[in-house]
């Protein structure tokens, strides 16, 4: 299966190229604005059936100068390639329903990035979250009832004074912000946000969100990334890969595999070992966990493994 997804990418991908190449004469040199008619597909996830593959086709407009992303689905046998979203917009991570009569994703379609629900037969689509935060990592639980996620949870950052208010229409610097982790910026994402990564679950449909992890750990992910939680085949639990020792920012390759309760927010350690547990993946019996990882020893290179 896994040779099959990586041929598909690339014959998808040359598709795209040859769009692009075939307009042009031979003669035609690569130039600045050629990368505006480059697109990428990415995170391609087959149907349960086996039969369609949907996923995410990366471009960028001329006109903004911005990179944008839509939903595209294929038959695997190569034929019916059209687009399931379309627009200037972020429409990423798509998911199959357990059934496959559904597809969870995520968008900005209305502003800010919210998870959303679609419906295969009739193209009928509903926003499931109505978030402050961005959230992440969609899961499907194994009966299709329900979504797992993961997104801040703000906090508010250390105090160090009480400042006096400004007079009536002063105009004063903004206060000065104040970080007492080790790691409080990152390539990419600039100055972190208080607050941790948390794991929540929405029922498919819409409705309340229900937080499953807690406390100031990043339960939920890291600057390096979220975490994808995996559900156990009864849909009880969600395993889920998070550093929760207190010398964290210390040691932040230093990952456990938990297992949290889905009904109560109960955790409980599946791993504890020096080195990071990261990517949990249940089998679809329940009975196995894989994951990756290594023994960390302190080098400036290590070889991940997967372990089981």
């Amino acid at each position: 299966m896994a040779r099959f997804v990586v041929a598909l990418v690339a014959a998808i991908l040359t598709m795209a190229s040859s769009r692009v190449l075939g307009a042009q004469d031979a003669s035609h040199k690569l130039a600045a604005m050629d990368e505006f008619q480059l697109q990428l597909p990415t995170d391609p996830q087959i149907s349960p059936d086996g039969k369609k593959i949907a996923y995410v086709r990366r471009f960028a407009d001329p006109m903004t100068d911005k990179r944008y992303s839509n939903l595209w689905i294929i038959n695997t046998d190569g034929t019916d390639h059209r687009p399931l979203t379309t627009g200037n917009r972020s429409d990423t991570s798509p998911r199959w329903s357990p059934e496959g009569t559904r597809l969870a994703y995520l968008s900005d379609a209305d502003g800010k990035q919210q998870v959303y629900v679609r419906w295969m037969d009739t193209g009928q689509t509903a926003r499931i979250t109505n978030l402050e935060q961005t959230p992440d990592a969609i899961a499907w639980s194994p009966d299709g009832k329900m979504l797992s996620f993961s997104a801040l949870v703000p906090g508010k950052g250390p105090h160090i004074a009480d400042l006096p208010a400004p007079p009536t229409g002063a105009k004063w610097a903004d206060p000065p912000t104040v970080y007492d982790r080790l790691v409080y910026r990152f390539n990419g994402t600039g100055y972190l946000k208080p607050g941790y990564m948390q794991v929540f679950v929405v029922n498919a449909e819409g409705g309340a969100l229900r937080q499953v992890t807690n406390g100031d750990f990043p339960n939920g992910g890291n600057e390096f990334g979220p975490s994808r939680a995996s559900w156990t085949p009864d849909g009880k639990y969600l395993i889920v890969s998070v550093n929760r020792h207190p010398e964290s920012d210390h040691e932040y390759l230093d990952d456990e595999v938990y297992e949290f309760n889905v009904s109560d927010g109960s955790l409980r350690p599946l791993t504890n070992r020096k080195g990071p547990d990261n990517a949990p993946a249940v089998s679809p019996n329940g009975k196995f966990i894989a994951y990756t990882g290594f023994d960390d020893r302190y080098q400036g290179h290590q070889t991940t493994k997967l372990y089981l």
